[in-house]
């Protein structure tokens, strides 16, 4: 849930992102969620099994990580898929990381 827990929640708790820079989009995947910033950076917390959060480091997360987007660039939107996750960028690129098995980028 992005709060630095691994429990349950059965009313909504707050995700622990960065402060000062609130939230404009937020995707769901499978077992990972993402946020885009309103300052255009973008964080990713859950599973990490395939490298779908996006900050090079592996492992699982409880809390957002920062995406390592290309240098200079910054994210518009986001979407979580089911172990990947693509960004549009502010130059209309499209980028995507995590597993690819099935040909999802």
């Amino acid at each position: 849930l992005g709060d630095g827990t691994t429990e349950d929640s059965p009313i909504p708790v707050r995700v622990l992102l960065p402060s000062g820079s609130p939230a404009t989009s937020v995707s769901t995947g499978y077992s990972h969620s993402c946020a885009v910033l309103d300052n255009g950076s973008a964080y990713c917390w859950g599973d990490n099994d395939y490298g779908q959060l996006g900050d090079g480091a592996g492992g699982n997360w409880s809390t957002p990580v920062f995406v390592d987007l290309p240098d200079g660039r910054s994210a518009v939107s986001i979407g979580a898929g089911g172990s990947h996750t693509c960004a549009i960028l502010d130059n209309a690129s499209l980028v995507c990381w995590g597993k690819n098995g099935d040909d999802q980028f």
